[in-house]
């Protein structure tokens, strides 16, 4: 009888055991993937499109460096002063008073680890966009 009380304890710290394992993989996951589809944290420019530019995709080894915080503030290493950003739906508008007293606003979307910025409205009809690459999360 014993040896039955010892296997059933046995059983169930080895069940405790796998099903908190089981749960922190998935959270683990799923925390992966909430970190690499927020806005939050520093990026590097690494490509930019202009469809109407005799050269339309020019890569970039050491591009500008842009960052995020949740705390709504925006940097950008090509100022000399830092702004503020608020999104709405998949529009980002970015206030920088040192450099203009109008919103610049961007469409964005956000793909394996690299943030895609549309001026909005677009200024190239034949299409334009920056890539950046995420080089720290938040």
């Amino acid at each position: 009888m014993n040896g039955k009380i010892l296997k059933s304890k046995y059983h169930e710290k080895y069940v405790f055991n796998l099903i908190n394992f089981l749960h922190y993989f998935k959270f683990s996951d799923e925390q992966t993937e909430q970190q690499e589809n927020t806005i939050y944290g520093t990026w590097q420019l690494i490509n930019r499109f202009d469809g109407g530019s005799p050269i339309p995709n020019q890569n970039f080894e050491n591009g500008e460096i842009i960052t995020f915080s949740s705390e709504n503030l925006y940097s950008n290493n090509s100022y000399q002063c830092d702004g503020t950003y608020s999104i709405n739906n998949s529009i980002i508008e970015i206030s920088i008073p040192c450099i203009t007293s109008d919103l610049i606003k961007y469409s964005f979307s956000i793909e394996n680890n690299e943030l895609k910025l549309t001026l909005s409205p677009s200024t190239c009809d034949e299409g334009c966009y920056d890539k950046y690459k995420r080089i720290l999360s938040e």
